[in-house]
């Protein structure tokens, strides 16, 4: 739904009362198939919406209905994994009172556990899908930003400099100040969608490979937290797959992430180093630790992101391995087979 005249629109029930004006309204439906799972709506931007910001919000919503399905399908799996593993308990436990059908019940055992490792088998799979899904929207979102509204921004900042140099003198003293505040806000605008761009698909990870991305993040956030960041390591000789080297790179962004939010630390350290045949990365702080016996426990939104690096191993069957202890800092360290 796009209207930039809410109040003239037949399609407008109307807003209930005390709710801020309504002067422009873009919405688009989260579809899984046919059915709507979510909805997606903006409103009052300073220009009136267009075709463009349509198309945009649509793929927004195609991204958010890939996340709930995700989402479903992970619950889905894990209630088929708990009653698979169930089953495989009574089996036990029969085998221990009976050894009539000693045979058979070892059989289905063996069935049933073949079964459990081709449902996990397909859980990694579909999680490996399902990231680099994210990660060529992420792409293609980052494109968007850079061919649409980077390139925007730029011919607006340039007609602001025109009309200036085109005013008057008493025009240009009168209208200096607003004319100034204008080109900075394009500038500030345009340095947090740059900032935007990097966090959907840093460049430098595709063209230079996951040292030179690591270092370049370390900087960055360095810059945002005033926390310094040590990038050190060697990679491989040959270099990764695009999705592995994307899953470390996540998997340190959200390391460090957590330092930012929840650690009080002065510094943290990027490790990247081959051990035989694995890689493995370690993202350490000097900060205040945890008990690591809690962390299962935790509903805290730093327990949700070190599942989510586990997840993110998980999928290329690789580990995530968190050690702290109250008062001495926190080491992740993240290994994959490569």
């Amino acid at each position: 739904l796009l209207t930039n005249s809410p109040s003239k629109d037949p399609r407008s029930t109307g807003i209930p009362e005390g709710h801020v004006p309504i002067r422009r309204f873009l919405s688009a439906p989260t579809l899984f198939g046919d059915s709507i799972v979510g909805q997606i709506a903006i409103a009052n931007p300073v220009k009136d919406y267009g075709e463009r910001d349509l198309k945009l919000i649509e793929r927004i919503a195609d991204i958010y209905a890939i996340a709930i399905n995700r989402k479903w399908a992970e619950d889905e799996l894990k209630r088929a994994h708990g009653n698979l593993e169930n089953r495989v308990e009574e089996r036990t436990s029969d085998l221990k009172k009976s050894n009539v059908h000693l045979k058979q019940e070892i059989a289905e055992r063996k069935r049933m556990e073949n079964a459990l490792r081709k449902s996990q088998m397909q859980l990694r799979k579909m999680a490996a899908r399902i990231q680099e899904v994210q990660e060529t929207e992420r792409k293609h979102l980052a494109q968007e930003l850079h061919d649409r509204v980077g390139q925007s921004l730029t011919a607006l900042n340039l007609d602001l400099n025109i009309i200036r140099n085109q005013l008057s003198d008493e025009s240009r003293f009168k209208t200096a100040d607003r004319l100034e505040d204008s080109m900075d806000l394009v500038e500030e605008t345009t340095m947090h969608i740059r900032n935007v761009m990097a966090e959907l698909r840093p460049q430098v990870l595709d063209d230079y490979g996951l040292l030179a991305a690591l270092r370049w993040y370390g900087e960055l956030f360095s810059e945002r937290t005033q926390i310094p960041v040590n990038v050190s390591g060697k990679e491989p000789s040959t270099r990764l797959s695009l999705i592995v080297e994307t899953i470390f790179f996540r998997i340190a962004q959200e390391a460090l992430t957590n330092v930012a939010k929840h650690a009080g630390a002065t510094l943290a350290t990027v490790t990247l180093e081959s051990v035989e045949d694995h890689l493995r990365l370690i993202v350490e702080d000097n900060g205040r630790g945890f008990n690591v016996a809690n962390l299962d426990r935790s509903k805290e939104p730093a327990g949700w992101g070190l599942t989510t690096m586990k997840e993110r191993a998980a999928s290329m069957d690789g580990s995530v391995r968190i050690e702290s202890e109250s008062g001495k800092g926190t080491k992740i360290v993240t290994e994959i087979r490569i």
